[in-house]
């Protein structure tokens, strides 16, 4: 047994490979760790990239009403753009300023959420001096209601009957 033991460590030491006093070590537990760290960030990248194919893919199978319907309701899908629009759709052509003091949030806040509207198309930006003048695309709200309605149906004006 000893003999054998004797063969692998001078093995070893003509090889470079094994443990031996110190060095190698922790070289070989650097370099353990390293391949470690690359394998699970191949496999993260992997099963992010087919979870991104696989997204794309199904979210072709829908019709196009639906889409258009979903990345409306997606703009319009945070509290904050909610009332947003609904200050502008009081008070039309305003200024991110003058939101950012009628409305309880950052002035980065609502123009990041004025930039996500404008996207959607239910608002529209009109450049003056320094800044913009933002103001309701009624066309395009209107669109999107029909499109809300031609999905899910036209709602009825009826009372809701009570059992009281």
């Amino acid at each position: 047994m000893q003999g054998r033991q004797k063969e692998i460590s001078s093995a070893n030491q003509k090889t470079g490979y094994g443990a031996t006093a110190g060095g190698n070590t922790k070289e070989i537990k650097i370099f353990i760790v390293q391949l470690l760290l690359t394998i699970k960030t191949l496999f993260l990248y992997s099963i992010f990239n087919t979870q991104y194919t696989m997204k794309s893919k199904k979210v072709a199978e829908f019709a196009p009403d639906y889409k258009v319907l979903a990345q409306g309701a997606k703009a319009i899908g945070h509290p904050a753009r909610v009332a947003i629009l609904k200050f502008l759709l009081e008070h039309n052509d305003q200024t991110c300023k003058n939101i950012v003091a009628q409305l309880p949030f950052s002035q980065s806040t609502v123009s990041q959420h004025l930039a996500e509207l404008k996207q959607a198309g239910f608002i529209e930006g009109l450049p003056f001096k320094t800044s913009m003048i933002y103001s309701v695309s009624e066309d395009n709200i209107n669109a999107f209601k029909r499109n809300f309605e031609a999905v899910f149906g036209k709602p009825e004006d009826k009372k809701q009957l009570s059992l009281f």
